[in-house]
């Protein structure tokens, strides 16, 4: 089955004929779910618009192949992608009630839905880091540049303060607030709309403050800059995860931001933390995914010395 769904040969008319389509997705979807659609969107158009091939099942199976096996992509990132490009030909079926000849039918949808996701076995994907690992990684930006500075920083607060990059984007001054002897970050809104007030150790409120003078309420913490290194807005998720995996490889570290968050939790449990103060530093609704970022309940080796001289004994 060949399906043609513009008639310019141009990249522009595709990507044009795709815009307000993409839009009702971003549109249905809460804001942090947006920020993570609207890249896997993008990227999907314009590797298919390349691609040259115009079944839009066929291009996205070979889209899964393409991230899963050329790029060497997590299960975890690819089923986010996945999950993103399911919803996008949702919306064309959608979008094209009505008219006739519309080549992006409900079956066209249903067969996208169709496409399985990529195994992910056991609860244990995903990287975590050892605290020399994450210490090592917190060195990685030069501190004597502003850049530098910047990048420290964000890589401080995914690390010790367990955000998500999308958090990390919309952090604002007003944000932290002293309660008592420790700094929080108040009335933070994550995923699905949830409300929590982690804890900023000091020591990341301190890389904080050496990157940038506390601003207004409103201001966002985390900037990008022209190349003249004047301030231009909020930075991006994608440069984020750019910092991140950039920082990784200087150190032999293939990480993605998520690691980050997922090391936190280890770190913490490891450190004799209780599960339900992890669980609201991170944000989840249960004890379970907790679990499952952690990798495992508990420090092992600290079960391994209950058991020390056992057997040891001659009778």
């Amino acid at each position: 089955m060949s399906i043609v769904i513009y008639e310019s040969e141009q990249q522009q008319s595709f990507i044009e004929f795709w815009d307000p389509i993409k839009d009702v997705v971003l549109n249905g979807v809460g804001h942090l779910t947006s920020v993570s659609y609207g890249p896997s969107i993008d990227e999907f158009l314009q590797w298919w618009y390349q691609s040259g091939e115009t079944n839009p099942i066929v291009a996205t199976t070979a889209y899964r192949k393409h991230l899963s096996e050329t790029r060497g992509l997590k299960p975890a990132t690819v089923n986010k992608k996945l999950s993103a490009l399911r919803k996008l030909f949702e919306a064309a079926a959608v979008c094209g009630i009505g008219k006739n000849d519309w080549p992006l039918s409900f079956e066209v949808s249903t067969a996208i839905k169709g496409i399985k996701n990529i195994p992910q076995h056991g609860s244990l994907h995903g990287t975590r880091l050892a605290k020399s690992q994450l210490e090592a990684l917190i060195r990685v930006p030069d501190g004597e540049t502003l850049l530098g500075r910047r990048d420290r920083a964000i890589l401080a607060i995914l690390v010790g303060c367990g955000l998500r990059r999308s958090e990390v984007v919309n952090l604002t001054w007003g944000h932290l607030t002293r309660d008592g002897d420790v700094w929080i970050i108040s009335d933070l809104i994550g995923k699905h709309g949830r409300i929590r007030s982690p804890l900023m150790p000091k020591w990341v409120y301190d890389i904080v403050i050496e990157y940038s003078k506390p601003g207004k309420s409103d201001e966002h913490i985390v900037v990008s800059y022209n190349r003249h290194g004047q301030p231009r807005g909020k930075i991006t998720a994608q440069s984020i995860y750019r910092i991140v995996v950039e920082s990784g490889k200087k150190i032999g570290l293939d990480i993605v931001p998520h690691d980050l968050r997922r090391s936190n939790a280890r770190f913490l449990r490891d450190e004799g933390a209780e599960i339900e103060d992890i669980q609201h530093l991170l944000g989840h609704s249960e004890t379970g995914t907790t679990d499952k970022y952690i990798g495992r309940t508990g420090d092992m080796s600290k079960l391994e010395r209950f058991w020390e001289g056992f057997g040891e004994n001659d009778e």
